[in-house]
């Protein structure tokens, strides 16, 4: 009985053993299709299984192997069992750090900053009020735009146990640092702000500097432009806005497009790629990626899309930052600020 009960615990461990072994297999041979595709990728938010995905531009979405990454929240090894819930409901991904990382949030309150090749995690939090958007700064403060809970939150990378700084800012959603003006810019319910960011090790780190009406409410989208101006979307359009005249202007093909989540454009992606626009079409979603001025669109069946942007380069060289916080950190990131 002594032998026969070692065997089964063998036996029991063989399996535990080939069940990680092939998680392993078919992480790599994941983040090893994504290394090897020369094709253009979007990362999309999808909320029917609160996922993040990464699929290939080019393929037929209703292809499973169109999808060359994702990361459920519910299934993270990384995340302790409590923290899992806070990121039902992907409101954000944007590539960063050369694009080897995710910084995520979602509306079940969590901000998480996700290596793509092994899915680990440098940072996570919980910022809750519904966050829909995030922003990592120079220095490795990371700055969060809740909607219902009305504020941004500066947290720092090495301490995700609460924020530091918050500023008040009405039906907060979008946020992004423009290196040609620096300044850390916010869309909220009826404003684009501007802020001064002193760093985070300042008092006060951030400052509200400029107040600029939209052009209608409802904002929701803010991100950079190829052109160096901002893109943003209220309920009723998307706009250009450019910070150094400053002026707002619809944007082509989108003047009249309600209800736009997201807008990205290819910036330095080779070839003839559109600027891409997911819209709520089924309440506050859809399953279709649009273009805002080509004859192009990727369907993703049964899917929840509520926000796509584009991924870098996939064939760029890529560049390991050494994560010390401080000036190595700050100066890997002031050579790429994306």
């Amino acid at each position: 009985m002594r032998l026969y009960g070692k065997l089964l615990t063998s036996y029991a461990g063989s399996i535990e053993e080939m069940r990680i072994r092939r998680a392993l297999l078919l992480l790599s041979i994941t983040a090893a299709s994504l290394a090897c595709s020369t094709a253009p990728q979007l990362v999309v938010c999808e909320q029917a299984e609160a996922r993040v995905a990464i699929l290939n531009a080019e393929a037929d979405w209703s292809d499973p192997e169109a999808m060359l990454w994702e990361w459920r929240a519910r299934e993270s090894k990384s995340l302790p069992a409590d923290a899992r819930t806070w990121f039902e409901y992907p409101t954000d991904a944007k590539p960063v750090l050369g694009g080897e990382y995710l910084l995520i949030t979602a509306s079940g309150g969590g901000v998480a900053l996700v290596r793509i090749e092994d899915q680990g995690l440098l940072f996570h939090a919980y910022a809750g009020g519904n966050p829909h958007s995030a922003e990592l700064l120079f220095d490795g403060g990371i700055v969060t735009a809740s909607s219902t809970g009305s504020e941004l939150q500066l947290w720092r990378l090495e301490d995700p146990s609460a924020p530091i700084f918050r500023v008040a800012f009405d039906d907060a959603h979008g946020i992004c640092w423009d290196p040609q003006t620096s300044r850390l810019w916010a869309i909220g319910h009826s404003e684009l702000i501007a802020l001064a960011y002193l760093g985070k090790d300042e008092k006060p780190p951030l400052k509200i500097v400029e107040r600029f009406p939209l052009p209608d409410p409802g904002g929701h989208d803010l991100v950079r432009a190829g052109s160096g101006a901002l893109i943003l979307s209220t309920h009723q359009g998307a706009w250009t806005f450019d910070p150094r005249a400053p002026d707002f202007r619809p944007y082509p093909g989108l003047a009249k497009t309600t209800d736009v989540k997201s807008v990205s454009e290819p910036i330095r992606l080779p070839g003839l790629l559109p600027t891409v626009v997911v819209r709520a079409e089924e309440s506050w979603w859809s399953d279709t990626v649009h273009a805002a001025q080509l004859d192009w669109s990727r369907t993703w069946p049964d899917a929840q899309i509520y926000k796509a942007r584009w991924m870098f380069n996939p064939q760029r060289a890529r560049i390991r930052p050494r994560f010390s916080i401080g000036i190595g950190f700050s100066t890997w990131l002031g050579a790429d600020p994306d």
